[in-house]
C-alpha cells in the first residue's frame, strides 16, 4: 500500500497532536476562568502557540497528498489511514475555535 511506504513519520493520525493541544488550550482557558487563576490563561496561550506550530510544520504533510491522487485513494481505502486523515479537518477545527477564543470580544 502507498499509505505505508513513507513509515510510521508519515501516518495520517500525527494531526491528532493538534487536536489535542488545541483541546488542552481550551481547557486550560475555560479553567482560567472557572477558577480565577490568570497563570491558566497564560499556560493555555502557551499551548495554542504550541499547537499552531505542530500544525505548521505537519500541514505539508497533509498537502503533499494531493499530489498522487492515486495513491491518496489507496490511502484513504486503508481502514488504518483512512480515517485518520479525518485529524486535518479536525485538527483545524480545534485550532480555529481555539484561536477564536483569544479574538479581542
Amino acid at each position: 500500500m502507498a499509505a505505508t511506504t513513507h513509515g510510521v513519520h508519515h501516518h495520517p493520525a500525527w494531526f491528532g497532536v493538534v487536536m489535542g493541544t488545541g483541546a488542552v488550550s481550551l481547557v486550560l482557558a475555560s479553567q482560567s476562568d472557572a477558577w480565577s487563576i490568570p497563570a491558566l490563561e497564560f499556560a493555555a496561550g502557551a499551548v495554542l502557540i504550541a499547537a499552531s506550530i505542530a500544525a505548521l510544520l505537519l500541514w505539508p504533510r497533509y498537502l503533499r497528498r494531493l499530489t498522487d491522487r492515486g495513491a491518496l485513494a489507496e490511502e484513504l481505502a486503508d481502514p488504518a489511514h483512512g480515517a485518520m486523515l479525518a485529524t486535518f479537518p479536525a485538527g483545524l477545527l480545534v485550532l480555529a475555535v481555539a484561536w477564536g477564543r483569544w479574538a479581542p470580544h
